[in-house]
């Protein structure tokens, strides 16, 4: 049978799933509509352990001079006022200091436009700033005092409370050893530093030649943590902080090799002594000259001028030759009788007196030349040994020509020449300048900082509490606050230990709620030992304050054991293994790991060791739902250490563990064999095991063949046996489902990996070239020879050689072609005395052409008796990268070692007899050498990319880019950067609060859910846009996501609105002149704007009450309230959060959550209205056809409405800058409307105690029409608020960007008046209820375009517009003014609740119809709340003859009551589908209406049990006033309807299929078999004719009788002979995701299942016999339903043909099904017109 007839109509396209909440001012509705979508539930919060990493390199300086922080590509080197710095300061406080508390105090606070303009001075300094209350910059402070681990307290949970009572809070720096912990800023002069100290400290500008120092340290385990400023001083900050132990302190040394002596100076005009400083010097060049018959040393002028004029020639030229120097300083350390001699230009930069003094062993004489002659003459004849004292260097100043010890030098350019003759001995030469001393002194603060002090002092994380009798305290928050007071995730805490500090690590707190560790009255921290008091506790062991060491000593024959220098080791693998197996239900610490509860560090810092629990143990009070999303965030130092051997399947050890299945090694393998990458020549400690492996202690170049059999990571740890491994735990976790057996395949429970890599605090120093290329160096050095603590280290190649730690450095220049930096080593890995050993300076300058780089290295200093070998690993070279090992130390031996390059050796060459000396230079190109080694990324990469992938193609790798990167990282740009979107490399302390903030929205956005999806085309086609709006239950934010469809699948996002619409409103502006915001005052369309007066508001502005009501009732200067309530709405954000003056709700995005406003798309005018109308109709006038060719560029725009008081209009396309012209705007917010409706609750938005409710939370449509008013054609859009109010809006869409020209109103608030067409509420009609229901716009017989519309549900709110019947009405109204045209009352209300308990009934959305096909609406049809499908009969010209279709005018009747089989009435909630009867013998207005039943939008439900059993209809409306049964009889059963069923269910992988019954319709009452006319039953009996037909939403398989509680809540679709619809199964299963449902597809003429399969099973792109699902006892049959498993409730389908699919006459379609898991779902199915052969009856919408 062919359907074959067609009809246009227009129904409603989509109902809804959820709803939003009312408000009431009485006595409760009778309908209890939930308040937040119904699906959500009891959901289970995601369980994160934070795996925190506990070494000594948290307690290092943040802010360390060699970041980048604000990321423009130049070293930030000292403190730069444009950065905001992170800290326990508020960057735009000032502070005084209070000695007897020992405290910062803040004394006043930046305005919002100080703070704007970057303005943090206090003092009206030197700049010329002004005066606030208060001396110190709180930037300034927390640049000088932060330390690593105060960055991530406070980032965690607001920082280390000293103090933490109610009513007050004290913040304090960590405890800093007195060693190279401790460090040091330096402030110079304007002219060198770029800001004025005085306007940022209460010091005064330093004295000329002299700066002020600030350094940090705390004196002993007990000793206040310390900020010491030494003023006035000479010395520079590594010759305070950086000396050998201890530092900070009271004594300073002058130069490299100076003697302690006291930093501040006794008086005035004493003198210093110091290197004389490289900026006095360019161009010098060193030689030295063999002198071999000349052994004495010159004893005068005389014998020096002749020995050099004697001697430098070429032929007595030794090695090294032309030696480029800083400073003047040097010596070959390793021979005897020879002649050094520096010749360079010496730079005056101001003419006044200096004093320069020779040193050296033996002879010196320092010359400065003027006009080709000798000037002054300073000298030290003779043979001696060097200086060690200041004392000495004072007697070494005499200008023998000027005949004193100053010399007065004019400012500008001198020649110089610096001589040395060596003798024999000890030999070094060095040139020093004598400073004096301007007065200094040495002061001491505390640092500790007093926050959330009052109001108008609060830091932006301050947080106020209150113990509900009217008392509030503030408190500093942080992360834990932000997502763990309300639950959001529950948290627990892993870390490594100190008695275990190479072996696993310890749990210190069970994955529980963070509520325990807040006390919710005051906001103090609880006296539990959780996370907090476990990180406060951590903290510096084993160093002597007085001894100036740590008590393991020193380490120089091997690594250290398990237990020994208890503040080095990172064994983050093996802290991953632990949290597996916490996961995974073990119920006790791995025995190697565990440590004594007594006698240890641990014990004694009081450090939490609980007893292990099973967080999946429901049994237990706090244990979780088998679904609760398992995570892992581990915090660490970038290089682990010692972590290869403790692991089950290491190639390192014979461990087992107690994990099934994991093989740490095999999983690495794996990694590896997808990393292409990682095979290949690599630097690392060590490569492969057993025979095979190598290693020699350092990061030199290896074959690597697997990530499996490397270990001790490069440049930095090559000994300390760092692995891979934390991948291959991670990836173990990914893999691997915690509950097998549970939920569905498709959502196992696996730990997903975050990795946040705090980067090294050491240098690696890059330096660009062109052509994006560049070179890389990495400080480097070795300890190849000496003894300490008799203990004796060995330079044979195979034995253990310390490698240095670099454990200062300092950034002396920089520019964008040279610089020169400082390092200082210390000479063993772990322990000692942690200090200075060596010094040596790295230079770098670029050639004039950039084609090259010379790269210098001169050592300055050694102390200790360990020999030193200082150079670099170098990368990005043509050819030459390496380890280069070319400086030893200067007053150490220099022992022949395997790894040295001495001049004119590289890397892997034989280095020959040579010893190394205190000076190199080379030179080096840039290159791309494929073969060349390179250094891997590093094991935190591998285990975030590894640990946490999204995978797309079910091949358990992360093999496709946008499965690991699919933003960048620092710009949240939906777009690649090359690192994994969950590892998070943080390189300084701005970064860490945004990187862990990330991190956690990561977390908890997982746990969004997701509304219904549209496309903005029918076919796929390379322009296919896919619009998903989405909320976040967390934080009540949404996001509307543009995914291009093109290839049929879901790509990667091309935007996301959320990001751009902040971005849109962002800065200080931004909410007020880069957004359009317009409302209704009741009487005209006006912006959305505070009035100019708010006490006397004229027409064109808000209206008097609505002032009032943004007032709020606040009666302190409520007009300001009102204003910023206001600017709230519109996007400012600048009142939001506790440390504002009004502390509004603070918002992640200005943009609210859509819950159930779907997605409007709206393109260039597309309807197919003729341009001669029937009869004299107006729309003659001006034809449709040249309103399309005149908005025929009309760009795409997309609708919705929100929960944040706004329907919004944004850019519905993707940039395309190809173009001509370019496209740009995506996603750009064109104009927001604020229905009038909503302004008693505007301001419930902007209150910190907000819970969720609903605003603009309905459906809206559009339509083209014609405005009599003008003669023209416009484009309207009528939009609902569901749950958000009682009333509707319409809003003229014609043309937002003016591309017609002709005078239609744009996008703008100066056009709110035109673009606002009407409102419409209960106030107009009180039987208005809530509106639920989509519009439709239709031309009416009357001559009118009208928007046909529901009531919706509980007009009988207590609102002061309260129904007196509760009745269903449809309404018709004007589209153009929103005049009433008419109003049908179903009769049907409170008195006839079938259930008697007075619910008013509502109609549902309706389906209106053009029977004839002459355009304009004949009849309507919806259904109610009790059951009823009514039909409205539209077809008169006369509005009065518009009434209910059956039953008398005076006693409406329906057309059609649905009923289950025990009599229950089933409530009707979504729109029908109407489509042409198949029997071309029936009446011309005969049609089949289509409905599901069942509801879904009160609280009660979501519950599955003891429901009705719901059904969908297809009912044949045969034209007459008596229904659809012929009787009239009201009591009329089901047994007119052909039943079909459900009759089984099964599973293919991880989809479940329906089998639906095919049972024969019969529109008549006969038959035809074997060419016989057939009337009678079997039995005799006359046939019936099915008037229709219905199917139970049960399966009926094995007898089963449990509904579920399915339901239909979306309106069907008819697609090609099918009918098409989604079904709702409720779950309260807090794993259930709110529950599912189906999609199910059957034949149109009988509801049976359809002749061939619609799905793909089998995905082989085909539909044939392939695709039958196995029944069991049913057989293998086409199936009739389609369910993810696991996939949450689906919604309506947004359907697009594919039309480069159809192969053999087989088509397919794409459905695209959003889902409450926030997924999409892609079904690719069969168009079933090819199945069928029938194309001729289809639904036109």
């Amino acid at each position: 049978m062919k359907f074959n007839r067609n009809f246009s109509f227009v129904m409603a396209f989509m109902a809804t799933l959820m709803t939003g909440g009312y408000s009431s001012t009485g006595v409760a509705a009778p309908l209890n509509i939930a308040s937040k979508p119904l699906f959500l539930g009891e959901t289970a919060p995601p369980l994160l352990m934070l795996v925190l990493g506990r070494n000594h390199k948290l307690y290092y300086e943040a802010y360390n001079d060699a970041s980048d922080l604000n990321n423009d590509g130049i070293l930030d080197v000292g403190y730069k006022p444009s950065i905001d710095y992170y800290g326990y300061f508020n960057s735009y406080a000032c502070y005084d200091y209070s000695s007897s508390n020992g405290r910062f105090v803040p004394k006043s606070v930046k305005s919002e436009a100080e703070r704007a303009a970057g303005i943090k001075t206090c003092n009206s300094g030197g700049g010329g700033s002004a005066e606030y209350q208060g001396a110190w910059s709180g930037d300034f402070l927390n640049y000088v005092t932060t330390a690593r681990i105060d960055a991530l307290r406070k980032v965690f949970y607001g920082g280390y409370r000293s103090t933490d009572t109610a009513t007050e809070t004290v913040l304090e720096r960590t405890h800093i050893p007195q060693d190279a912990h401790a460090w040091a800023k330096e402030y110079r002069s304007p002219a060198i530093d770029g800001y004025y100290i005085n306007e940022v400290t209460p010091l005064a500008l330093p004295a000329t030649d002299t700066g002020h120092l600030f350094g940090n340290v705390s004196e002993s385990d007990t000793a206040a943590p310390l900020l010491k400023v030494l003023t006035n001083v000479t010395y520079r900050p590594w010759e305070w902080a950086s000396i050998e132990g201890p530092v900070v302190g009271d004594k300073c040394v002058a130069g490299v090799d100076g003697s302690r002596k006291n930093c501040v100076s006794s008086a005035d005009g004493d003198t210093t002594w110091e290197l004389a400083s490289d900026s006095l010097f360019e161009n010098l060049t060193l030689n030295y000259y063999d002198v071999e018959d000349h052994r004495n040393s010159p004893e005068n002028a005389a014998q020096f001028d002749s020995m050099v004029n004697k001697y430098e020639r070429n032929k007595y030229k030794i090695d090294p030759k032309n030696v480029s120097l800083d400073r003047i300083q040097g010596g070959l350390g390793n021979r005897d009788h020879y002649l050094s001699v520096v010749k360079g230009t010496l730079t005056i930069p101001e003419s006044r007196d200096y004093i320069f003094s020779v040193n050296g062993d033996d002879a010196v004489e320092f010359l400065i030349e003027k006009g080709g002659n000798v000037a002054h003459r300073i000298s030290w004849y003779g043979g001696h040994s060097t200086c060690d004292s200041d004392d000495c260097r004072s007697d070494h100043t005499y200008d023998s020509v000027e005949k004193k010890d100053k010399i007065y030098l004019l400012k500008g350019d001198y020649q110089i020449e610096f001589r040395h003759h060596e003798f024999q001995g000890g030999d070094s030469f060095s040139l020093y300048q004598g400073l004096s001393t301007q007065g200094s002194a040495l002061q001491e603060y505390e640092v500790r900082s007093e926050v959330c002090k009052s109001a108008g002092l609060l830091e932006d994380n301050c947080k106020v509490y209150s113990d509900g009798s009217g008392s509030t305290s503030y408190k500093p928050t942080g992360l834990l606050h932000d997502y763990g007071e309300n639950d959001s995730i529950l948290f627990g805490l892993l870390t490594g230990s100190y008695a275990s500090n190479l072996d696993g690590g310890v749990l210190r707190k069970v994955v529980s709620s963070f509520k325990d560790e807040v006390n919710s009255s005051d906001g103090t921290f609880a006296t539990k030992n959780g996370i907090v008091g476990t990180i406060d506790k951590l903290k510096t062991v084993g160093f002597s304050s007085t001894g100036y060491k740590y008590s393991c000593g020193w380490k120089v024959t091997g690594p250290i054991s398990n237990g020994e220098c208890e503040m080095w080791g990172n064994p983050i693998a093996e802290m991953m293994y632990e949290t597996v197996r916490y996961f995974k239900g073990k119920k006790s610490a791995t025995p190697e790991f565990k440590i004594n509860a007594s006698g240890t560090s641990d014990a004694a810092l009081g450090l939490p060791n609980p007893d292990w629990n099973d967080p999946y143990d429901e049994t237990v009070e706090g244990g979780q739902p088998y679904c609760a999303n398992p995570y892992m965030m581990v915090v660490s130092d970038i290089n682990p250490s010692y972590d290869s051997d403790k692991l089950p399947g290491s190639a390192f050890s014979t461990f087992s563990g107690d994990v099934t299945g994991l093989n740490v090694s095999a999983l690495a393998n794996t990694i590896t064999d997808n990393e292409p990458d990682v095979k290949g020549l690599h630097y690392i400690g060590q490569s492969g095991v057993g025979g095979t492996a190598v290693s020699d202690n350092a990061p030199s170049a290896k074959q690597v063949n697997s990530l499996s059999t490397i270990r001790g990571l490069a440049p930095e740890e090559p000994t300390k046996m760092g692995s891979y491994y934390s991948a291959a735990v991670s990836y173990y976790g990914w893999l691997n489902d915690l509950f097998p057996n549970k939920g569905a395949e498709s959502k196992p429970t696996r730990i997903n990996t975050f990795a946040v890599a705090l980067a090294s605090p050491l240098p690696r120093i890059t330096i660009p070239f062109g052509d994006n290329e560049s070179i890389t160096l990495v400080p480097f050095a070795k300890s190849p020879g000496g003894n300490v603590s008799g203990q004796n280290v060995s330079g044979k190649k195979g034995d253990f050689q310390p490698t240095n730690t670099i454990v200062d450095f300092y950034v002396e220049s920089i520019s964008a072609t040279e610089g020169s930096f400082r390092i200082n080593f210390e000479d063993v890995e772990q322990g000692a005395d942690h200090d200075m050993d060596a010094i040596a300076r790295y230079s770098y300058k670029l050639s004039a052409d950039k084609s090259e780089v010379t790269i210098k290295v001169d050592s300055l200093y050694a102390a200790g008796s360990i020999d030193q070998h200082m150079g670099y690993v170098i990368s990005g070279t043509d050819g030459k990268d390496g380890i280069y090992l070319v400086v030893r130390d200067i007053s150490g031996g220099a022992p022949l070692y395997y790894l040295d390059t001495p001049a004119g050796v590289d890397p892997g060459d034989d280095r020959g007899t040579d010893k190394l000396t205190l000076n190199s230079t080379r030179t080096f190109k840039p290159g791309k050498n494929t073969t060349a080694a390179t250094l891997l990324k590093d094991p935190l990469y591998y285990a975030a990319k590894w640990g946490g992938f999204t995978d797309k193609n079910d091949n358990n790798v992360p093999d496709l880019e946008d499965e690991w990167d699919a933003q960048n990282n620092a710009t949240k740009a939906d777009s690649p950067d090359g690192v994994p979107d969950n590892y998070f490399l943080v390189t300084n302390a701005l970064a860490l609060k945004d990187q862990l903030s990330s991190a956690f929205d990561v977390i908890t956005d997982k746990e969004a859910s997701s509304s219904t999806v549209t496309v903005n085309s029918g076919e796929l086609n390379t322009d296919s846009l896919l619009f998903q709006a989405t909320f976040n239950a967390q934080d009540w934010t949404g996001d509307v996501v543009a995914y291009p469809i093109s290839t049929g699948s879901v790509g990667t996002p091309a935007w996301n609105l959320s990001s751009l619409i902040n971005a849109q409103v962002g800065g200080a502006l931004g909410f007020d002149i880069n957004r359009n915001v317009i409302t209704y005052n009741g009487t005209n369309g006006v912006s959305f704007r505070w009035p100019s007066n708010p006490d006397s508001t004229n027409s064109t502005e808000l209206s008097a009450a609505q002032v009032n009501a943004l007032r709020g009732g606040v009666t302190d200067d409520p007009n300001a309230y009102g204003n910023a309530v206001l600017n709230y709405i519109r996007g400012d954000q600048s009142e939001e959060g506790a440390s504002s003056d009004l502390s509004l709700r603070a918002r992640k995005s200005v943009l609210g959550d859509i819950a159930n406003s779907d997605p409007l798309f709206v393109d260039q005018p597309g309807f197919f209205y003729p341009d001669n109308w029937p009869g004299s109709a107006p729309e003659d006038s001006v034809p449709y056809s040249s309103f399309r060719t005149a908005l025929k560029n009309r760009q795409p725009v997309l609708y919705f409405g929100a929960n944040d008081g706004m329907f919004h209009a944004i850019n519905a396309y993707e940039n395309d800058p190809a173009a001509t012209p370019a496209v740009t705007g995506e996603g750009k917010e064109l104009l927001a409307y604020v229905p009038s409706m909503l302004y008693g609750r505007l301001g419930d938005l902007a209150n910190t105690n907000y819970t969720h409710q609903s605003y603009v939370d309905g459906p809206s449509t559009y339509g083209d029409v014609f405005f009599s008013g003008d003669s023209r054609w416009h484009t309207a859009l009528v939009g609902t608020l569901r749950g958000g109010g009682q009333g509707l809006f319409a809003l003229d869409i014609t043309d937002p960007k003016g591309v017609s020209g002709l005078g239609y109103p744009t996008f703008s608030e100066a056009s709110a008046g035109e673009l606002v067409l009407w409102e419409f509420s209960d106030a107009d009609d009180a039987d208005l209820g809530y509106t639920f229901g989509k519009p439709v716009i239709v031309r009416l017989q009357n001559g009118k375009w009208g928007a046909v519309f529901s009531n919706g549900y509980n007009n009988t709110a207590n609102d002061g517009n309260v129904s007196a019947t509760g009745n269903a009405v449809l309404y018709i109204v004007d589209v153009e003014t929103g005049a009433l045209i008419r109003k049908l009352d179903t009769g049907v209300g409170m008195v006839d609740d079938p259930l008697t308990t007075g619910r008013p009934n509502g109609l549902a959305a309706p389906a209106v119809v053009d029977l004839d096909g002459d355009y304009v609406a004949d009849a309507v049809y919806a259904g109610d709340l009790f059951g009823n499908m009514w039909k409205f009969d539209i077809s008169g010209s006369s509005t009065a003859t518009w009434k209910v279709v059956t039953g008398a005018d005076t006693n409406p009747k329906p057309l059609f009551v649905s009923k289950d089989a025990n009599g229950n009435r089933l409530p009707i909630t979504s729109a029908p589908a109407v489509g042409s009867h198949p029997d071309s013998s029936v009446g011309a207005g005969d049609v089949l209406v289509y409905f599901g039943t069942g509801k879904y939008f009160e609280n009660t439900d979501n519950d599955p049990t003891g429901q009705n059993t719901q059904s969908f209809f297809s009912i044949w409306d045969k034209g007459s006033t008596a229904g659809v049964w012929d009787t009239g009889s009201a009591n009329a059963d089901r047994s007119n309807l052909l039943q079909q069923s459900i009759l089984a269910e099964a599973s293919v992988g991880e989809y479940n299929y329906r089998l639906v019954s095919e049972e024969t319709i019969r529109w008549r009452p006969d038959y035809e078999a074997d060419g016989v006319t057939v009337k009678e039953d079997a039995d005799g009996n006359p046939l019936n004719a099915h008037t229709g037909w219905f199917i139970d939403l049960l399966n009926t398989q094995d007898g089963n009788t449990n509904n579920f509680g399915e339901r239909v809540i979306y309106e069907p679709i008819i697609r090609n002979d099918r009918i098409i619809f989604t079904t709702l199964i409720p779950s309260m299963d807090v794993c259930a995701a709110g529950g599912s449902g189906w999609l199910m597809e059957m034949s149109a003429i009988s509801g049976g299942r359809l002749p061939d399969s619609p799905f793909d099973v089998n995905n082989d792109g085909n539909f044939d016999e392939n695709d039958l699902v196995d029944y069991g006892d049913e057989g293998n049959e086409e199936s009739g339903g389609w369910q993810k498993e696991g996939g949450g409730i689906p919604t309506k389908p947004a359907i697009s043909d594919d039309p480069t699919s159809c192969e053999d006459g087989q088509c397919s379609e794409k459905k695209f099904i959003g889902t409450s898991t926030g997924v999409i779902e892609t079904v690719t199915e069969s168009s079933a017109a090819a199945a069928q052969g029938r194309q001729s009856w289809r639904e036109v919408n």
